[in-house]
């Protein structure tokens, strides 16, 4: 599915339960109730085919990620410096969101990096877990750098792994 025809898709969608909602808050006659049964059918369908279709999307976008990291792996030499790293992790990130998958985090941003004694990075270790926690704590920082609220529990997470 093309993400125009997504985007048309999706926005039938909404409207569809937009007037469905509007008929249930108005007083619902015998015929308002069978078209609003038959709308709730037709989007909870349209839904289950298109999780499917995103889950499929998902698999391929896996599979593709995973080829690209065993070829071009995280944490290049160079550039090599500690804002090139934490944008690594920031992409990183954005992978394991779209992926629902920690362990894909866990495994480029943790154990690859261990694997390699941490010599990958540009600074210690002990410099990300700090920087990982100012960005968990300081709404501030995060917005003066673009970095959603959203994306504070993986932060907490590397935090985590990265400081055992």
């Amino acid at each position: 599915m093309a993400f125009t025809d997504f985007m048309k898709w999706s926005t039938e969608l909404k409207s569809n339960m937009s007037k469905a909602l509007h008929k249930i808050a108005s007083n619902l006659g015998p015929d308002d109730k069978q078209w609003i049964e038959d709308q709730i059918e037709k989007i909870r369908t349209e839904l289950t085919d298109g999780y499917s279709e995103i889950t499929n999307l998902r698999s391929s976008y896996k599979g593709l990620i995973k080829k690209y990291f065993e070829k071009n792996r995280p944490f290049p030499t160079s550039p090599k410096t500690f804002q090139s790293d934490l944008k690594q992790y920031r992409t990183l990130i954005a992978h394991t969101i779209v992926l629902e998958d920690l362990s894909f985090l866990e495994y480029w941003g943790v154990k690859y990096p261990h694997s390699q004694n941490f010599k990958i990075l540009a600074n210690q270790v002990s410099d990300y877990v700090i920087a990982f926690q100012r960005i968990c704590d300081d709404a501030e920082y995060r917005e003066t750098n673009g970095i959603p609220e959203g994306v504070v529990p993986y932060y907490k997470q590397l935090k985590e792994w990265l400081s055992n």
